[in-house]
């Protein structure tokens, strides 16, 4: 199957619910279906295939890739974000039609980033990506959430700005747009040093915006904390995963680190650090998950920026069950927002007594997010640990210290939630809906924990493939479907 329909049903579903007025909510679910089983039917394809778009053939044509990183990442977006969808309720507003087609319109975009092997694509799969967010962002009925989507499109703008000076750059030295053509032109040092730097410079900073790195994640906290329910949600699980990836395609696969490897790595850290430390000083819940996740996107990208094997197998194991924990926590907050008004630590109190079911999944999602034994987390930390430990000493004793600070902070909320209620409680049952796919993602983080060496396998190939420049290079080169 053609990886191109990933891009195409939600597209144009999304151009049909323009003009069909209150189909359109319809016409979301029926995209995010399609999509979650065509990206199941491509994860069948073997090896790494090359998709030409338009008749002409890499590098003068437009092409799409399937290798064992894409298909990884694609099965989880598409999946999360069904499951996103599943688990939140739709916006009680006059504009949530239209936001419908947004949310085609992100889905759409979210896919063609994964999927293009092309610079300039990407780059315009990045801008409906991220206008698309600011209009999700910004689609709460809260005042605040308008400011926060204000500051998020400022900021963003200029990384999206960042990223096509690059793009530029790179155009101007070899010619080319094309992914594969770049990375082998790389290797002939053609490009002058100082050129390649400043090129690595604008890139790191140009998508660091979107992967959260330091000192560009400033917007982060306001748009979690005041964004829908369903916005949040989505913008903080199916998002993540997808620009982290376009990261490590384009540091990892195409240009290489060159001199701003190191760079990468603290500002990685430094990024840990600072979110584990504020998260912890957090009284509201959305926000310290919102530096929770800014903590897990900085791990990542110091994953990435070590560049072996182990260490780029462990960022794709914590991208993918940072963002199934997230899933379950940021909608169960919701639930307690539209339950009690407030995600305050005084006002969540003994919650557990109005909603059993609904603190037991809070833990759930807290318990995989921290790393314990039996969930999915348990068995990524394990191997950051190996592959920083092999990097250099420093690295896993910062990772611990913080490992440790997350797990204080993360276990004081749960003991809160189950603290013993003195006053009279009024029960409100969890929504079917948020129940039904709190249970499936519940499911899945202790399968993935429980069966963790075929998991594993899954992920070791992803992170490979994103290492193996050459035969992406020589894949797409050579032809394609």
């Amino acid at each position: 199957m053609n990886p191109v329909w990933l891009i195409a049903v939600p597209l144009s579903l999304a151009f049909l619910g323009i003009f069909s007025g209150n189909i359109s909510r319809i016409l979301l679910w029926i995209a995010a279906i399609s999509n979650s089983i065509i990206s199941i039917k491509i994860a069948t394809i073997s090896g790494t295939t090359s998709f030409v778009i338009g008749g002409w053939k890499p590098p003068f044509g437009i092409n799409l890739v399937v290798d064992d990183g894409t298909k990884l990442i694609v099965v989880a977006v598409n999946i999360i974000f069904l499951l996103a969808l599943l688990a939140t309720s739709t916006e009680k507003l006059k504009s949530s039609l239209k936001l419908s087609v947004v949310y085609m319109l992100s889905l759409a975009a979210l896919n063609g980033i994964v999927l293009t092997g092309d610079l300039f694509n990407l780059f315009v799969f990045l801008e409906i990506a991220s206008i698309s967010a600011y209009i999700i962002a910004a689609s709460s009925q809260r005042n605040e959430s308008k400011f926060a989507a204000f500051k998020y499109l400022i900021i963003g703008s200029v990384g999206s700005a960042l990223y096509l000076l690059g793009t530029s750059m790179l155009y101007a030295t070899y010619g080319t747009l094309n992914m594969a053509d770049i990375s082998q032109h790389m290797k002939t040092g053609m490009i002058h040093p100082n050129v390649l730097t400043v090129v690595s410079l604008l890139y790191l900073f140009g998508l660091g915006v979107e992967a959260k790195l330091f000192p560009l994640n400033g917007w982060v906290p306001d748009v979690y904390s005041y964004a829908s329910q369903r916005a949040t949600t989505i913008l903080a699980t199916a998002f993540p995963v997808v620009m982290i990836f376009a990261f490590s395609r384009i540091f990892v696969t195409v240009i290489g680190f060159g001199e701003v490897q190191s760079l990468i790595i603290i500002l990685g850290l430094l990024t840990v650090v600072i979110g584990e430390v504020i998260a912890f000083s957090q009284k509201k819940l959305k926000r310290m998950l919102a530096y929770s996740s800014i903590a897990q996107a900085g791990l990542a990208l110091l994953l990435i920026g070590i560049g072996t094997e182990s260490s780029m197998t462990g960022a794709f194991m914590l991208l993918i069950n940072n963002s199934i924990s997230k899933l379950i926590l940021f909608s169960i907050a919701g639930y307690i927002i539209s339950t009690i008004s407030d995600d305050s630590f005084e006002k969540v109190a003994a919650f557990a007594s109005k909603s059993r079911i609904s603190a037991l999944l809070f833990t759930a999602g807290a318990l995989s997010v921290i790393g314990m034994p039996l969930f999915f987390g348990f068995r990524a930390k394990l191997l950051i640990i190996e592959s920083t430990i092999s990097y250099n000493l420093w690295v896993p004793v910062v990772f611990l210290v913080t490992a440790l600070i997350e797990a204080v902070y993360y276990f004081r909320w749960i003991f809160n939630i189950y603290r013993p209620d003195t006053a009279d409680s009024i029960h409100k049952k969890l929504p079917v809906r948020t129940l039904i796919a709190g249970s499936i993602l519940v499911v899945m983080i202790i399968i993935l924990g429980i069966a963790s060496q075929g998991a594993f396998e899954v992920f070791e190939k992803a992170g490979t493939a994103i290492l193996d420049s050459l035969s992406y290079a020589s894949t797409v080169l050579l032809g394609g479907i």
